[in-house]
């Protein structure tokens, strides 16, 4: 059984690491909008 890493490291490793490079940066911006939306909830209701 492989596993998710040593699939990425048979592909191109520059296209690969971009790919996880952007997957995080997204991953990033979704919790800021989080946290943004939880801090607005809060101090709504304060």
């Amino acid at each position: 059984m492989k596993s998710r890493s040593s699939e990425y490291m048979a592909t191109d490793s520059g296209r690969s690491q971009r790919h996880l490079e952007d997957e995080l940066g997204e991953c990033r911006v979704e919790d800021v909008e989080i946290r943004l939306a939880e801090l607005d909830m809060l101090q709504s209701s304060a």
